[in-house]
């Protein structure tokens, strides 16, 4: 199982690292052929949103697994250690879990209902929308993940080291 964790962990850090370096080549040759005005780049706004929405929805699952999301921490910081504060935990974890549940069924809905096609190139737009049941589902695994280190009485909440 940990190897699989690990092997997940390491796809989701190169598939935000391969959407961050296109994103970065893709705006820096718009900003150059505004300059140099050697081609059309009419097709770039297409391509920056699917490679964006990719980034943002593997990024939220990579962070989610290590618990490294913003959060305010204050109250949890400050209850760490009680009774109130492993109390505080399990709802925190149910209260992700209810989000989660509600958000991939919603964006499969969103996936399930989506019949256009991007302008310039002719993808479906299904291709924009499946990240986010996708990354849903992987932030949901690992949420029930700290619900057993939570029931099996160690602190859910710490995370797991991450592989790079």
């Amino acid at each position: 199982m940990r190897r699989a964790d690990l092997a997940l962990a390491y796809t989701l850090r190169v598939l935000c690292m391969t959407c961050l370096v296109l994103l970065f080549m893709i705006i820096l040759l718009s900003v150059v052929n505004r300059f140099a005005a050697f081609m059309s780049m009419g097709w770039s706004d297409e391509i920056i949103e699917l490679l964006f929405a990719w980034l943002v929805f593997l990024g939220a699952a990579s962070l989610w697994r290590e618990n490294s999301h913003f959060c305010v921490d204050l109250l949890k910081v400050r209850l760490a250690g009680t009774r109130s504060g492993r109390t505080l935990d399990l709802f925190l974890i149910l209260l992700g879990l209810l989000f989660l549940g509600t958000f991939v069924f919603y964006s499969w809905l969103l996936l399930s209902n989506a019949s256009d096609d991007s302008p310039v190139f002719a993808i479906s737009k299904q291709y924009w929308y499946g990240v986010m049941p996708a990354s849903g589902v992987v932030m949901m695994i690992y949420s029930l993940r700290d619900l057993w280190l939570w029931l099996k009485g160690s602190a859910a909440t710490k995370g797991l080291q991450s592989p790079l």
